[in-house]
């Protein structure tokens, strides 16, 4: 947020210092008394100063000297730093978002009943800062202080998959039977879901360290900066314009026909863009099988394991939730780790790499280029047209961001694992909306027709089959508003739709079949057309 720096005035420092001892009396005892308080004054001046200009060094590259007479200059940002602070310590007694009249919150926590549009909201980006802390080579900081009393460099207890002297442990063996986190879910208290945490973290799939993960870093510079040969062209090597991230914690036998359907898209509409899927169960002989179709037609996807401490290592709180769940200290909550797990890794690796994330089931109508540094909104006020919930199914930021900062340090401080959307939707909502109600949004809106033209409770209809010349009027009538030229993407909403067919006929068929490059599940011929359109799930 927008924070004024004054520098303080001359008779701000009067006021602020000892006139010295005059009048009658013990001359004697008041010049001790001054002398001692004076003393004070230059020591905890001399600090600020000190712990000011390490701030100033580090925010602008080396200095080699500040000069004394910008001592007020100094005072004057550890102060902006100090309330920086005190606004994140105070965040979770900050007010809810709005919400207007008559709006129906869903299961999911989401509110529903807005205006689409198709125009954008866009402002200016103040410098949110990271309040202290030094950079190393590789992107992790050090010494600034969150609001945890520790970091990894200075824990008792090493970082997963480094060792005390902070280098790359041994890799681990592979475990053939880790422990499931759906396992998670039957654990009725809070005590119990910490303590299976501590007990298992080293049979969790997600958690481990292996050679493949200690590679992720490397792999994802090399994949990026200079990415696989063009298939027409291939001496010639091309930049990614852009890249995406998607992630992928569940089993590679889940990764069906719809996931693929809505990677396919990324292709359809960015053929030049280089895709991240982050998972563990896809970076392996079988996951390379799913991706070698798009690989064969020279479009540049791969799967990669992540580096868990890499990636937590961004910010200093974000390392420290990490290290606070590993020994049990949070409750990971009645919710899927895996679905708050994909809650917080897409706001790190946008924060290291930049790009555009998106969720597994967001199928692209439109070409997503544009978009810098944004967030979509779900629903929007139907009278005034501002937005009212936000949704992180589809992020473009630049690497560094403030926004994701504010997003990361919000999710260590407030985590809550039993609370649906609280950790997601409703955590770009709260910071984005406290943002708005003390100065302006640090980023771009994108209006709700945009990302989001179909909320989770009207999409069923489109996986139905029409009949009729009504149905079929409907249905002509839906596609022509979907692909208007406004709508950049659709969310199929998985949760509510994964058990739903694709029916012959429907909405949901046109859209998958249109969308896709490689169609070996949709263009098995006409006879064999209904058949592999339900396979879809």
């Amino acid at each position: 947020m927008y924070m004024s720096i004054s520098t303080p005035s001359r008779r701000q420092y009067q006021n602020g210092c000892p006139s010295g001892a005059s009048g009658s009396g013990s001359k004697l005892k008041n010049v001790s008394v001054t002398v001692s308080f004076a003393l004070v004054l230059v020591g905890l001046s001399l600090l600020v100063y000190v712990r000011s200009f390490l701030a100033l060094r580090d925010a602008s590259g080396p200095v080699s000297s500040i000069p004394i007479d910008a001592l007020p200059v100094v005072i004057a940002l550890a102060q902006r730093q100090y309330s920086h602070s005190r606004t994140f310590e105070n965040v979770s007694a900050s007010p809810s978002p709005r919400r207007r009249d008559g709006e129906r919150e869903d299961h999911n926590g989401s509110f529903h009943g807005g205006r689409p549009t198709s125009s954008w909201e866009n402002s200016s980006i103040p410098p949110l800062g990271r309040g202290g802390g030094r950079e190393d080579h590789n992107g992790n900081f050090h010494g600034g202080r969150s609001r945890s009393s520790s970091s990894w460099e200075n824990s008792s207890i090493p970082p997963l998959g480094r060792d005390n002297s902070g280098n790359s442990s041994a890799p681990s063996p592979v475990i053939s039977s880790g422990v499931d986190l759906q396992e998670l879910l039957a654990i009725p208290s809070g005590a119990e879901r910490r303590e299976w945490v501590k007990r298992h973290w080293a049979s969790i799939e997600i958690f481990h360290s292996d050679e493949r993960s200690a590679q992720f870093s490397q792999r994802i510079k090399d994949f990026l900066k200079v990415a696989a040969h063009d298939h027409h062209h291939h001496h010639h090597r091309r930049p990614c314009a852009p890249h995406f991230f998607l992630v992928w914690i569940s089993a590679v036998e889940s990764y069906g026909p719809r996931e693929r359907r809505c990677l396919e898209s990324i292709f359809k509409h960015h053929p030049r863009s280089c895709v991240v899927i982050v998972s563990r169960s896809l970076d392996t002989p079988q996951g390379e099988d799913l991706l070698a179709p798009l690989v064969k037609l020279g479009y540049r996807v791969m799967a990669a394991a992540p580096d868990l401490p890499y990636l937590f290592g961004s910010t200093p709180t974000a390392a420290q939730w990490l290290k606070n769940l590993r020994r049990g200290a949070i409750d990971p909550g009645e919710i899927s780790l895996r679905q708050n797990l994909g809650n917080i890794l897409r706001l790190l690796l946008l924060y290291r790499f930049g790009g555009i994330y998106l969720d597994s089931d967001v199928l692209v109508l439109g070409s997503l280029a544009n978009l810098s540094n944004s967030i979509g909104a779900q629903t929007e006020d139907s009278v005034t047209g501002e937005w009212q919930r936000l949704n992180n199914a589809v992020l473009a930021f630049e690497r560094r961001h403030p926004v994701l900062h504010s997003f990361i340090h919000e999710f260590a401080l407030t985590f809550n694992g039993s609370k649906w959307g609280h950790n997601g939707p409703y955590l770009a909502t709260r910071v984005l909306d406290r943002a708005r109600r003390t100065s302006t949004v640090p980023c771009g809106v994108v209006r709700t027709r945009a990302l989001y033209p179909v909320t989770w409770n009207h999409i069923p209809p489109l996986f139905r089959g029409v009949e009729g010349e009504r149905g079929r009027a409907w249905r002509e009538e839906k596609l022509r508003w979907l692909r208007s030229g406004e709508s950049l993407a659709i969310h199929l909403w998985n949760k509510q739709t994964r058990g739903l067919r694709v029916e012959h006929g429907s909405v949901m068929e046109d859209l998958l079949r249109s969308q896709c490059v490689v169609c070996d599940d949709l263009d098995d011929g006409d006879h064999d057309l209904p058949q592999g359109i339900e396979r879809m799930r």
